[in-house]
């Protein structure tokens, strides 16, 4: 009875034991595993008309506890409609063909429970069909389809529009813009918005070859002083506007006093120039972001390396910006279109900034 109580007793406290063991690993586990895994939850890709596949990629965030791989494998469940390669933290989906198929990302790394995480984007591919256009008809014997030829027509009155001449960048050194390099932007002859010196000698320059022009072509005389009402110049109420205005007068007609007219106070945006949405509705929103996504998803797709090559160009990743965390990597998957009653068509995301930052490039090499 004695011994039995011994072997009773040692057994037990083996058991004990080896069950404390068995807590402290597991605790010891659950230090580091993945937390969670996210995916945009559905995606279209459209092919355009002219071309076989169209390429998209999207961002995976895995998100984990302690000192544990981010890695992540992804499998299309339909090879035949897109496939799908891992680069980095990122998926890149090629559509082969209309119709769908489920990506399904897995987590090399296990969770809390000791299972591996997943998540499905389900990707719908459509493939754009264009409708070619009705022939023209030629049967205009004064001017064939193609032909440049005036004979047989009196010109009675032209029409000019035009955009403003080179200005300074719209946003000023204390926005992204003068975070987002560590390198000093270009010092401007303007304010944030206003035409430059440089533009209004380019502008005056631009009236000038009109007027020679229209000289030439015996359109009007030289020294031309046009009777009131014979010539307009309107022009929006923004000072990169009117100065521009006033640059190319100055050139066309140099000897006239011919004035430019504004309808708004200064600084103020003429309704008539304003590309403003004067109508939303649930209905239009969807229709309209249909169209453009149509147009131009396989453009915003293929901008990789262009926002590689502008990110080491502005020396992003030693900016102020990119250290606070108020920018990061651009993305080709995270625009974002907004379309409100009142206001100009915008966007979101990495497009608008990177259309920022290529916007003041391009101003400074022109100035």
């Amino acid at each position: 009875m004695k011994r039995t109580k011994y072997y009773f007793s040692l057994f037990l406290c083996v058991v004990l034991v080896t069950s404390g063991l068995g807590v402290n690993v597991e605790a010891k586990a659950a230090k580091k595993y993945v937390k969670s895994i996210q995916v945009t939850k559905s995606a279209t890709i459209i092919i355009p008309a002219n071309r076989s596949t169209a390429t998209k990629t999207y961002q995976v965030k895995v998100k984990v506890k302690g000192k544990v791989s981010k890695k992540f494998k992804a499998v299309s469940g339909n090879k035949s409609v897109a496939t799908v390669k891992v680069k980095g933290s990122k998926i890149k989906v090629t559509a082969k063909k209309a119709g769908t198929a489920k990506i399904k990302i897995s987590t090399k790394a296990k969770g809390k429970k000791n299972k591996k995480l997943h998540k499905t984007l389900k990707l719908t591919v459509k493939k754009v069909k264009v409708v070619p256009a009705p022939p023209m008809p030629n049967d205009n014997p004064v001017a064939p389809v193609g032909s440049l030829s005036h004979k047989g027509y009196e010109l009675e009155q032209v029409v000019v529009m035009s955009r403003h001449n080179i200005r300074s960048p719209l946003s000023s050194g204390d926005s992204v813009l003068g975070t987002i390099t560590p390198h000093s932007w270009f010092q401007w002859s303007s304010n944030p918005s206003e035409l430059s010196l440089r533009g209004g000698v380019l502008e005056t320059e631009m009236g000038q070859y009109f007027r020679k022009w229209m000289e030439s072509e015996k359109l009007i005389p030289e020294n031309y002083h046009p009777e009131d009402g014979a010539v307009r110049i309107y022009a929006n109420s923004k000072q990169r506007i009117i100065a521009t205005a006033r640059y190319f007068t100055s050139g066309l007609l140099p000897t006239s006093k011919t004035e430019v007219e504004t309808h708004m106070e200064f600084d103020v945006m003429d309704p008539v120039f304003t590309p403003q949405l004067t109508y939303v509705s649930p209905a239009y929103k969807e229709d309209a972001e249909k169209q453009i996504w149509e147009m131009y998803t396989n453009t915003i797709n293929s901008l990789e390396d262009n926002y590689q090559l502008l990110t080491n160009v502005i020396d992003m990743k030693n900016s102020k910006a990119w250290k606070e965390g108020t920018v990061s990597e651009f993305r080709t998957d995270d625009t974002e279109l907004v379309l409100e009653p009142y206001k100009e068509p915008g966007m979101k995301g990495s497009l608008k900034t990177a259309c920022s930052v290529s916007d003041a490039l391009v101003l400074q090499y022109y100035e």
